[in-house]
């Protein structure tokens, strides 16, 4: 699990980077279905994301 308390920068971050995860799960069903570890959910989450726009 990833915990908001122990996320190293803001509370509007943590939201905007779940939110990012969430965009980028659902844009791949095939990834959305699978469970993740909690490692690879801290990668997705650290990856620079293209799409993303501000």
């Amino acid at each position: 699990m990833l915990h908001a308390t122990s996320w190293p920068g803001t509370t509007e971050q943590y939201a905007h980077i779940l939110t990012s995860l969430l965009g980028h799960l659902l844009a791949h069903p095939d990834r959305f279905a699978r469970p993740f570890t909690t490692t690879e959910l801290l990668h997705l989450v650290s990856a620079p994301n293209p799409r993303t726009t501000e």
